[in-house]
Order: C-alpha cells, then structure tokens, then sequence
C-alpha cells in the first residue's frame, strides 16, 4: 500500500519526494481513508476504492440498487461540478484512470476538527447510553438463554465497538449466559476471523452462528460452521439454509444441529 501511494504522490509533487508516513482515518464505507505525508511535512488525503474492503460488500445482496452510489465512478465528476459552482471542496490532485478496481485519488488535506477524536468521543457516550438506558430484546431471549445455558457454552461475535456488547450485557444482566464474546472494535478484524478466534480460544471444535444478513452467513461459511438464519431479523441471504422464525425456536434447531 505505502509503496502504490508514494508512486502516485510522485506522479503529482515530484520524482524526487517520499513518503513520510501513512494513517488510516476513520469514516468511509465504501472507500478506505488514508492521511498521507510527505518527507517536507506536506500533507494529502488518499481515497482506496476497493469492492473487498468496502463495507457494503457482504451486504449487497439485501440493499436495493436505489440505495447503493455508484461510487468511484461519479466521485471525479462530483467534485467538478462543485468547483464550477463555487462550492468549496477539497482539490482533487490525482485520480486513477479507468475504474478497474482498486481505484486510488490523492485530495488535499484540509486542517480542521479532529474527527477521529469526535467520532471515538461519540462511542463513548453510546455505550454510556447503553449501559443506561439498555435495548429493546426480543422476546423471550431470557428465557432462551437459560434453556441454552443448560446444554451448551455461548459466545457473542459481532462487528461493533469494543464496549458495545460489555454495556448491552451489563445493563441487562446478561453476563451470566456468556461464556466469551469479541468484536472487530477490539480486533480489527472480520466478523469470520473473530468467529475463529472465539473457537481457538476456547478450545471448541464444534460450533453453530446465528445471524440474521448475509455477512453473517459468509461470516461462518469462512470459519467452516454451520449457520441459522433469524427470519425475524434485519437482512436476507443469498441461499436456503436452516432457518428460525423466532429465538425461542433456537434450542430445538441447535440440537439437531450439534
């Protein structure tokens, strides 16, 4: 990565700069967002358009098209029009030709708030939210917890915030039906890369998901376990597979399962 970004910084300030160093910044969900700088401390922001780092990549199947931007593809354009209208946007020093992916731009960098600092500080206040005032369960989850405590170890897996979950099980005392959980917050990693490391972890050699999206399914299918899919949640997915029209319904399609 360094080494594509300096090449195009060379393309734009000169054969003779280097790269300094590169940050990742937060934000962007099709595109990753880099704070580049130069040896002469001089600053840019690179764009990395990239179908498998975009966020909506395991989800593309559940969005409709109307919700989905064309990305890459109307960025160059976009930020013309709003030059030649007089609306103050960043300057676009360099952007890729074609739209083969990876697509890559370099932006100028404008100082300002940090965002990082806001958007962690916001985080904060959620999950002190959450240990607040909690969230809506489904019904009946206390109750399918105690029957699934009686047979097997639970564990939570979920792309959150590190914190997120600890507030939520916290508010609701729920800490006693886990046994483990882990986030890509704490890691930084893939939903499935965490199923893996809950398994390694605590030793198991069989396991079940329940999820309710697509990338819940690619997630077990990479970890190599068996899912179930929550009809009753908030996606869809893109093959038949075992299915629950209710939590309470868990504990009877687990057992076969295990």
């Amino acid at each position: 990565m360094d080494k594509v970004i300096e090449e195009k910084a060379r393309r734009c300030f000169g054969e003779d700069v280097s790269l300094k160093s590169l940050r990742r910044l937060l934000g962007g969900a099709q595109k990753h967002v880099y704070l580049g700088v130069l040896d002469d401390g001089f600053k840019f922001v690179v764009y990395v358009w990239d179908k498998n780092t975009s966020y909506f990549s395991d989800c593309e199947n559940e969005i409709d098209d109307a919700f989905l931007s064309s990305s890459a593809l109307m960025f160059e354009l976009n930020n013309k029009l709003m030059v030649e209208h007089g609306i103050k946007t960043p300057r676009l020093y360099y952007m890729d030709e074609g739209f083969e992916e990876p697509v890559y731009a370099l932006v100028e960098y404008i100082d300002g708030v940090d965002l990082d600092y806001v958007l962690e500080e916001c985080c904060k206040e959620e999950q002190v939210y959450l240990r607040e005032h909690g969230g809506v369960l489904f019904p009946n989850l206390e109750e399918t917890l105690k029957i699934l405590k009686r047979n097997y170890n639970l564990y939570i897996v979920s792309n959150c915030q590190d914190g997120y979950i600890q507030a939520f099980l916290e508010y609701h005392n729920l800490n006693c039906y886990f046994d483990d959980f882990e986030m890509s917050g704490r890691t930084g990693k893939s939903k499935g890369e965490n199923i893996k490391i809950i398994m390694n972890r605590n030793e198991l050699d069989k396991a079940v998901y329940v999820g309710d999206t697509q990338g819940d399914l690619n997630a077990a299918d990479f970890a190599e376990i068996p899912f179930i899919f929550a009809s009753y949640g908030f996606g869809n997915i893109d093959r038949k597979e075992v299915f629950i029209n209710s939590i309470s319904e868990i504990p009877k399609i687990v057992k076969r399962i295990l």
